[in-house]
């Protein structure tokens, strides 16, 4: 679990930009396109050398393949 602004929410993945790799809590998120493509989506911004994607981006760049 992860504290954001004074909220807790659980991170089902993450995008290292350093090491170019999505982590993921465990085997079965990998099956959730969803947090797949919100996590790429951090990817490709940090290729653009624009990192800052809020996560309100990232959820909608995902659901428009829903």
């Amino acid at each position: 679990m992860v504290q954001f602004k004074g909220k807790r929410r659980t991170v089902y993945a993450v995008y290292v930009p350093a090491e170019k790799k999505i982590y993921a809590l465990n085997s079965d998120i990998f099956c959730n396109p969803f947090v797949i493509l919100h996590e790429y989506y951090h990817h490709i911004r940090s290729k653009l050398g624009v990192h800052k994607g809020s996560e309100k981006h990232a959820n909608m760049y995902a659901k428009e393949f829903h």
